[in-house]
Order: structure tokens, then sequence, then C-alpha cells
């Protein structure tokens, strides 16, 4: 039995039969070229293999807990168990995964045996990485590996510990009598969401000198003693970390105008548009409401959010 489901990756199609995985793809399959018989157990394991790469992509899930074919030689079935045993959120040469298999002048070998790899994820072959450490190839793409190992790292425990942001940035939201100013961003990160005007941190700034003149500059408003209410972490499957600080003021000077960045609105607190905002914002804006201070991680794929704190 074999089925495609739409995932993270794209379409995967799974294959199982006599209570086994028999294989593992990325894109979709054509039926009309299958003559595999069904079994009572076939439903069941497919179920369970779509729940089990859910919970992978969601970083809730670190190795996988299901019945697959034997590999083809006794060769293959040692490289394959040896893979197995690279942690989550690690990488390993071919060289050294070659020695872990008892093979150690067989690297090229090993290689063979990724390329041909039936169950790319559930046998992380993503994980093999070339010599010095360059990513190397894989079957489905490189930018596909690239993102597995990206998804691992970012899940994989310690992580936030040793975080570094490629980019520093502001939000300020201004709250005056029950209202609440926010954006419609024209450009950059997030164009045609609603957010609150922000920016990057400019060298020799701090943030609460970045949160002001960027909302200024966006909506032509100067808040008026702005308080720091929390910090917000961010990482996406392409490579790109952000820290942002977030501001909110209850007073300001100037005349609201749009901008080239920013087209400003005033919403009641009771009706802000979360639909049309970063997926993040439910969940850290009740405490920015209720005052209470933050510190929250979010790991998105492209504005798609994946998981984090508090929404893992």
């Amino acid at each position: 039995m074999t089925e495609t489901r739409e995932t993270l990756f794209g379409p995967i199609t799974v294959s199982v039969a006599n209570g086994r995985v028999g294989k593992l793809t990325y894109g979709a399959y054509d039926s009309s070229r299958l003559n595999v018989q069904s079994h009572a157990g076939d439903v069941p394991l497919l179920k369970r293999v779509f729940r089990q790469l859910g919970e992978y992509f969601s970083g809730r899930r670190q190795t996988f807990d299901l019945p697959l074919e034997p590999a083809s030689t006794p060769f293959a079935q040692r490289v394959r168990d040896a893979l197995l045993c690279v942690e989550f959120g690690k990488t390993v040469s071919y060289g050294e995964l070659a020695k872990r298999a008892g093979v150690p002048f067989a690297s090229r070998a090993v290689g063979g045996v990724m390329r041909t790899n039936p169950f790319p994820i559930l046998v992380p072959c993503h994980r093999v990485l070339a010599a010095g450490g360059k990513i190397g190839g894989y079957s489905s793409g490189v930018e596909i590996k690239r993102r597995l190992l990206n998804l691992e790292k970012y899940a994989a425990p310690g992580y936030w510990d040793e975080w570094t942001a490629e980019d520093n940035c502001v939000l300020l939201y201004l709250r005056v009598h029950g209202k609440i100013l926010l954006i419609r961003k024209k450009r950059g990160l997030g164009k045609g969401k609603i957010n609150g005007p922000g920016g990057h941190i400019e060298s020799g700034e701090t943030p609460l000198m970045a949160a002001i003149r960027e909302t200024q500059e966006e909506v032509g408003l100067t808040p008026v003693s702005p308080k720091h209410c929390g910090t917000l972490q961010f990482a996406f499957l392409n490579g790109y970390t952000e820290r942002c600080e977030v501001f909110q003021a209850e007073a300001y000077e100037g005349t609201l105008r749009e901008t080239d960045e920013a087209e400003p609105f005033w919403c009641d607190e009771t009706t802000i548009p979360l639909d049309q905002m970063w997926a993040d914002d439910q969940y850290w804006f009740p405490r920015l409401f209720r005052g209470k201070r933050f510190h929250l991680r979010y790991v998105f794929d492209d504005d798609r959010l994946l998981f984090g704190s508090p929404c893992r």
C-alpha cells in the first residue's frame, strides 16, 4: 500500500507491505503504475509513519520507531545500523561513518549506500557530510538536506544556549485608551503582514534608540517613555536567525502618517487581526497586554511556525 501526503518538505510518499515500511520518497506517486496488494496491517502502519513524521517536523520527535524492510546486503545493513546511531542534531563524515560501520577504508562504498537509501529522514542520511564539514550531496537536493539539518539543530537540546543572531531588531507597540497602533508592512521580511513599527538596530544604537527611530521613520510618531517588555528569538530553516526586543509606550508626539515602509492604523485591542500577523504573536500578545515580561523562542519555515515556546 502506498500513500502520498503533503508535509513540511512537500509531498512525501510512503510504501508499506507485510507490516514493514518498504520505501519513503519525496514527491507524489503515479497510482496507475502500482500493483501492490494491501494487507490488513498496512493502513495503521501508514498512519503511524505519517504521525511520526509530523512529530519530527514539529520538533517533538528525535528517533523513529518503525519496522523497516532490511537492507539489500549485509554491508548496507551495517552502514544503516551505524547511521541510525548518529544522534539527532549531530553529523558525521563519510569516513567516520565507515569507521563506525567497521569498514574504515570504504567511505566511497558507504556513500553509495547513502545515495540509494530507501528511507530518507527515517534512516538519516542527511546527517552525513562531505570532507571538511561541507554539506555534500543529497538525493532530493542540497536545499532539503540543509533544511533538515537546521530543523534538527534548532530542536536539539542546548541549541538556544549557544544561539547567536544574524540580525538584531526591535518592535514597538503604542497602546492608548484601549487601542493599539499596528502597521501593514510594505517591504522586507514579513511584507504584507500586520505588525508593529520596528526594524533593525543600527550600529551604535541601543534597542531603545532603534525602537524610537523606527517608529518615527515608519509612522511619523515619537513614542514617549517606551518600556522594554520582552525578547523574541527566531530561527528559520533557511539558516536565518533574528533577535527582537519588544517595547511598548502609552503616549506619543507627532502626527500619524503612511510611509514607503508601512501603512499604519489604530485597532481596538479586542479585535486584533491575528490571522494576518506572524503566527507567534498569538502566544506572546496576551503577555504584552497583561504587562508580563517574556523571553520566547520560535522556529519558522518561511512564515510557517513549526515550534517554539510556548507552542511546542
